[in-house]
């Protein structure tokens, strides 16, 4: 019997998993934290179509493929509204594959998924088998909504957010807080 962290729980009884009560994939049964704690919570929502039994999606980890998420097919029955959370890990990026096994995609409804109240991608109508979203990244950058490069991502600023206004100081809108120009002095 070995107990090579220290922990005074025995090698063998050692639970992996995550081991932060802050994050959204906490396990309290962990004993051994495997570096696997993810920090962002997603809503994914779809609603308007008769036949969400036949919808589902996948999550994927952008780099390497994986998929990290998953709802399956048949999962909700008919004419429901479909809202899961999906939690994700910080530093990383990620797109969502839509599925459809019938073949007609959400025909009379839409899905979105949301960080934080805003959405990072969406879609519906007649895609056929699957609709794949375009790629986004949690991390630094622009977390002012005032910012014209303003990312729902971005999980800390890293100073990079542009406001465009008038900055010329001698026209009379003059606005100091303009990074770059509109063109309207």
């Amino acid at each position: 019997v070995n107990d090579t962290d220290g922990d005074g729980v025995c090698d063998e009884l050692e639970i992996a998993g995550c081991g932060d009560s802050t994050a959204c994939n906490y396990n309290e049964l962990a004993t051994e934290d495997d570096g696997s704690c993810a920090t962002q919570l997603m809503s994914y929502t779809a609603s308007g179509d008769n036949y969400t039994s036949e919808m589902g999606y996948n999550v994927y980890d952008a780099d390497s493929g994986e998929v990290v998420a998953s709802l399956a097919i048949g999962t909700y029955g008919n004419f429901a509204v479909i809202q899961e959370d999906v939690c994700l890990m910080d530093g990383a990026c990620y797109y969502i594959e839509v599925l459809d096994d019938w073949g007609d995609g959400f025909t009379n409804g839409t899905w979105a998924i949301a960080f934080g109240g805003y959405e990072v991608a969406s879609g519906g109508g007649n895609f056929g088998l699957s609709e794949t979203s375009a790629t986004w990244c949690f991390g630094p950058g622009c977390d002012d909504t005032a910012a014209s490069n303003f990312s729902a991502t971005a999980t800390s600023n890293d100073g990079t957010c542009e406001y465009v206004g008038c900055i010329d100081s001698s026209a009379c809108n003059y606005d100091s807080g303009a990074t770059s120009d509109d063109g309207s002095c």
